[in-house]
């Protein structure tokens, strides 16, 4: 019983104690703006889907490459800038209000019936959602009411830029069943800009090969038909009734908008398809029933789902977009877990190591210190950011390999710092006391001196931090960052091969400024802890 009293006394003594120590870090100026700064990085780095819902590697093509952002205009007008449009608002039709999204145009509204389906979904069509549309022909009679009907699933939007985007994509799946035999079917995907006609369409004649068609004779000369690729799906059913379809469109002008890369025709800036708008555009699907006539009560219906088109353009978000369309913002929040695992963990590292050689030098000495110091002399002179690069490219680009290098070679000076306060201690009569006592050297360095250097410890932790974060970013600015993570250093390198320093600053600043500050912030609480621990620093009450 009184040794449990005795331990929960000194539980509240050591608990009112780190209080006190906690209150007084907090009322220090520095270590005040420093933990404010901190608590920020640990913020962004606990709970980063909070602040953005991107990934910063996977999440490409959310805009156009090197996109600006959004709030750039401001300072610089609109007339440069376009933002993303996304036309349909619910490509995988995951209910019936979906089908209020488009229209249907027929040349035979009587044998063409458009809807919504719950029953066919993914599984028929290859795309996604619980649900799809359809459109059937159907046909009673023989061979008298044979005729070729197209019928055309359609949605107009407006376009409000007076620039065209980078960058457009565009799919639908598509799935028919029915006698095909009897009425083949030809599917086309189609952008049809207001008073001007079919601009490009992807039609698929066999239901199997898919190419690019154009409504004009003309060459293609136009700079938003950079390159398009559509590819067939596979077949749902191995039979000649019912078979499927996926179409992917793709493209992106010139950033010139002189010609496109694979098209070595003239193009005048002037035949910018979306630039100079507004416009209004429809995109659609057309679908071509040729009916042959060959039986009666024909039935055949085309499935339709995840049918998507999007513009991509050059201004996003609150950072804009690296060359590969990704979230500077996301990798800027990500970004901050990566410093302060590499800085804490490698900075601890070193510290343990750096201690356990400086209290075994100091306090044993002789052999033991003259072996150990050589040793930490011969990795002082040997250039630090040299030699990571050598083991860097040895033993691999990882960020564990990264932490236990700097861990590794990070703990020489702290080492030396150590030895001569241990030396120091000793001589002081507790220690004498100690030996008299029958102490080991053991007990005597973790028990009675250890103690003692412990606020050395904590100034000299908070102060190492800096040092491993500015030598990770420094490691992947050079190109050695692990490619599985995106830290601040690798924004740099990526920035710095796309040479965005010339024009994207918004791209090299905020990384540049958020290494200042995470470094700024630890020496600020070292600067505090030394102001708290330094009875000759100490203030006077």
């Amino acid at each position: 019983m009184t040794v449990s009293v005795s331990r929960m006394k000194r539980l509240k003594f050591n608990l009112s104690r780190l209080l006190g120590f906690i209150r007084a870090l907090v009322k220090n100026k520095k270590s005040f703006v420093g933990i404010c700064i901190i608590f920020v990085f640990i913020v962004f780095s606990l709970v980063p889907w909070l602040f953005t819902p991107y990934d910063p590697l996977k999440d490409v093509g959310l805009a156009g490459s090197i996109a600006a952002p959004s709030w750039a205009k401001i300072f610089t007008g609109s007339e440069g800038y376009c933002e993303n449009i996304i036309v349909v608002n619910d490509p995988g039709f995951n209910s019936i209000r979906s089908l209020d999204e488009f229209s249907l145009n027929s040349t035979n509204p009587s044998r063409v019936y458009f809807g919504y389906s719950s029953s066919v979904g993914y599984s028929a069509t290859g795309g996604s959602g619980p649900g799809c549309l359809f459109v059937s022909y159907v046909r009673g009679e023989k061979l008298r009411g044979a005729e070729n009907v197209t019928a055309v699933v359609e949605k107009t939007f407006s376009y409000p830029y007076k620039v065209a985007p980078e960058r457009f994509t565009g799919s639908i799946a598509c799935f028919v069943e029915g006698a095909v035999s009897d009425v083949p079917v030809k599917v086309s995907f189609f952008i049809t800009k207001e008073g001007e006609g079919n601009f490009f369409i992807i039609r698929n004649e066999t239901m199997k090969v898919v190419y690019l068609w154009r409504i004009s004779d003309q060459p293609l000369t136009s700079p938003m038909l950079d390159w398009v690729s559509a590819t067939a799906g596979t077949i749902s059913q191995m039979d000649s009734r019912s078979e499927s379809l996926k179409i992917n469109l793709y493209g992106y002008l010139d950033v010139n908008k002189t010609r496109p890369y694979w098209q070595y025709y003239s193009v005048s800036p002037e035949m910018d398809i979306f630039g100079g708008g507004p416009y209004n555009f429809t995109v659609g699907v057309e679908i071509l029933f040729l009916d042959q006539g060959k039986s009666e009560n024909v039935h055949v219906t085309v499935y339709l789902d995840d049918f998507q088109f999007r513009t991509l353009g050059n201004a996003w978000g609150l950072l804009g977009t690296d060359h590969y369309g990704r979230d500077l913002f996301s990798q800027l929040v990500y970004g901050a877990r990566i410093s302060l695992y590499v800085g804490l963990l490698a900075s601890v590292l070193g510290i343990v190591l750096g201690l356990i050689v400086g209290l075994a030098a100091g306090y044993l000495g002789r052999v033991v210190d003259e072996i150990l110091m050589r040793f930490s002399d011969m990795l002082l002179v040997i250039p630090t950011l040299p030699l990571l690069i050598v083991l860097v490219a040895v033993l691999g680009p990882s960020l564990n390999n990264l932490i236990l290098l700097l861990g590794f070679l990070g703990w020489m000076g702290f080492a030396r710092v150590v030895r001569s306060q241990v030396l120091s201690l000793r001589e002081r009569p507790f220690v004498e006391a100690a030996k008299a006592a029958g102490a080991g050297s053991g007990y005597i360095m973790f028990r009675h001196i250890l103690p003692n250097i412990m606020a050395l410890v904590y100034v000299n932790l908070a102060t190492s931090v800096p040092g491993a974060v500015v030598a990770e970013a420094s490691l992947s600015w050079l190109g050695f960052y692990d490619p599985r993570i995106m830290s601040w250093g690798r924004m740099l390198y990526e920035a710095q091969q796309q040479l965005a320093s010339w024009y994207a600053w918004w791209w090299v600043i905020p990384p540049g400024i958020c290494i200042a500050l995470l470094a700024l912030s630890f020496i600020l609480i070292g600067y505090g802890l030394d102001e708290i621990l330094n009875p000759r620093l100490r203030e006077r009450r």
